[in-house]
């Protein structure tokens, strides 16, 4: 996790420029240089939930919030429903493209309509979830070859099937790591987490109670409060069969 940490630092602190926009490439002899394109945006704000998730730490969420609003400023063409793969911001290019077909890599497109998908979960952005459902049905559409749409494949069975929230707070910090670290041991597909001792995050606020409560929600609307990882894992069990 700390060296995951570090690569996410090093990407926010050396490829985000004083307006928060991305480069592509660095080299330490020449720094950052070359504007940053839509899959370097799909896979930092990937990065940057991925960290968040496995440390807690609010800053990695905001991180990938920001980063969200600058790609859909400067990438998302409203016409398509979809993202360009170069910033319609800078340079006026002879021929622009979009990436929406998945391959050893997944698609930028595909990546984004995840990311606008959890960011929505996490920061209650409802405008972001019709965003990445309007991308998820056009990828549907013009799917033929599902081995060429394997991310938005798993996109779909999030948006199909059953997906929760799993949210983690208490008296301070400790407790809340406590918790997740347990909670984390055993993988749990379906699922994004957040947590803190502290509301900064919308999916946090008033569920703060002054002591370990874990919430199992879904769309936002949670079950009864439980103490303990143990009755935490009871009732995600319960609640998926």
């Amino acid at each position: 996790i700390e060296r995951a940490r570090e690569a996410v630092e090093f990407l926010l602190e050396t490829q985000r420029d004083e307006t928060g926009r991305l480069s592509h490439v660095y080299h330490e002899s020449t720094g950052s240089r070359i504007t940053g394109m839509l899959d370097d945006y799909g896979s930092t704000i990937t990065a940057c939930l991925d960290v968040y998730q496995a440390t807690f730490d609010e800053r990695y969420a905001e991180a990938a919030r920001e980063l969200c609003e600058v790609a859909i400023a400067d990438f998302y063409d409203p016409a398509q429903g979809t993202f360009w793969f170069q910033s319609t911001q800078g340079e006026t290019l002879f021929a622009q493209k979009q990436e929406n077909d998945d391959s050893v890599m997944p698609s930028a497109n595909a990546q984004m309509a995840r990311n606008l998908f959890l960011l929505s979960q996490l920061f209650k952005r409802q405008d972001w979830r019709i965003l990445a459902d309007r991308m998820l049905a056009g990828a549907l559409d013009r799917a033929s070859y599902w081995p060429s749409a394997t991310h938005w494949a798993g996109m779909l069975l999030w948006r199909t099937k059953l997906f929760q929230e799993l949210v983690i707070t208490g008296p301070n910090a400790e407790a809340v790591h406590n918790a997740q670290r347990k909670l984390q041991e055993q993988y749990q597909p379906q699922l994004i987490y957040a947590g803190s001792a502290s509301e900064n995050i919308p999916l946090l606020r008033e569920r703060q109670l002054g002591i370990l409560s874990i919430f199992v929600c879904e769309d936002g609307s949670c079950q009864l409060p439980v103490n303990s990882t143990e009755k935490a894992t009871e009732l995600l069990t319960k609640t998926r069969n």
